[in-house]
């Protein structure tokens, strides 16, 4: 969950969720965008992979992002390692019967 204090005025709630969430995965914000939930309070959002295997400082990036996310994850009490979708063509995984 993200939660921002921005007001729902003109998209600008919308632009801070989608900074809080490229922040929090250390990607650019261009990597991140709103697929559904623009007039609602929930909203489901996508994030670019790096197109490469390595950012700037020669790291692996794809492999970077991951990591963060189970971190985030974690930090919510969610199992990190757990599959998430991770490109358009993706889907959710399915619930197991431990949670």
């Amino acid at each position: 969950m993200v939660a921002v204090t921005t007001p729902a005025v003109d998209g600008r709630a919308t632009e801070a969720v989608l900074r809080a969430v490229a922040q929090a995965l250390r990607v650019r914000r261009g990597a991140v965008s709103l697929v559904a939930g623009a007039g609602s309070r929930d909203k489901l959002v996508s994030v670019e992979f790096p197109s490469v295997d390595t950012d700037a400082d020669g790291a692996d990036g794809r492999a970077a992002v991951r990591v963060r996310l189970d971190e985030l994850l974690g930090s919510l009490g969610r199992r990190p390692g757990r599959p998430v979708a991770a490109s358009p063509q993706a889907s959710a995984p399915e619930p197991t019967p431990d949670g």
